[in-house]
């Protein structure tokens, strides 16, 4: 069923899909928890399609951030895709439409399955055949995880901890493999810091002092 390049698209990123979807429920229900309505989560996914820094943007619009503070936020979080447009085949792709869908959907799954295919199988259709796999399903499974939890999950207690402790276990799993105690303190220094003389733009004084530090730290 279906074309030869989306058979082959399947079967090298199929995985990767279901694992965005699976990924993208809890999304939906991180949105739901929030208390924001259950239609903010797939316009998140469809029209920001950000994957970590959607779920840091429901804290940042739930905590009444400014748009200054949601701007360099995500900048900062979403700025190793400069480097990723450096070396991604956007050449292959044919159309200014379906260029500017590339760009708009480049994701770090994306780039690494890209990036693995051989340079005769970069092609246009195989490209976007990924490319919008990957953005479907997230969009889908946002949908469907924030519909559930508007009308199944109701108040079940500690819920509204899923996102603190999303991102506890990923700077845990970092910290494991990585070994950096000295960044992972430089991170805390810098939260720190932003929580005692910025209380309401912590998190904008936080991750701007630690990219600076970062700056320095390895210019020395």
């Amino acid at each position: 069923m279906g074309s030869p390049e989306f058979r082959a698209a399947a079967r090298q990123a199929g995985a990767v899909w279901a694992g965005f979807f699976a990924m993208a429920l809890g999304l939906g229900i991180v949105v739901v928890q929030a208390g924001l309505p259950w239609w903010v989560a797939p316009m998140l996914s469809g029209l920001v399609y950000a994957g970590s820094m959607e779920f840091i943007m429901i804290g940042l619009l739930t905590g009444g951030a400014s748009w200054g503070t949601i701007a360099v936020t995500t900048f900062f979080t979403n700025s190793r895709h400069i480097f990723y447009g450096l070396t991604y085949p956007l050449h292959a792709v044919r159309g200014w439409w379906a260029r500017a869908y590339a760009v708009f959907t480049l994701a770090d799954e994306t780039y690494a399955l890209v990036s693995a295919l051989p340079a005769d199988a970069r092609t246009s259709r195989r490209i976007l055949t990924i490319t919008a796999g990957l953005h479907l399903h997230w969009l889908a499974g946002s949908t469907v995880g924030a519909v559930f939890a508007s009308h199944m999950l109701g108040t079940i207690p500690g819920l509204d901890f899923i996102l603190v402790g999303l991102f506890a276990v990923l700077a845990m799993d970092v910290l494991a493999q990585s070994r950096d105690v000295s960044t992972a303190g430089l991170a805390a220094a810098c939260a720190a810091v932003g929580l005692v003389a910025a209380p309401h733009h912590m998190l904008l004084v936080a991750m701007t002092l630690f990219a600076v530090l970062l700056g320095i730290r390895y210019r020395l």
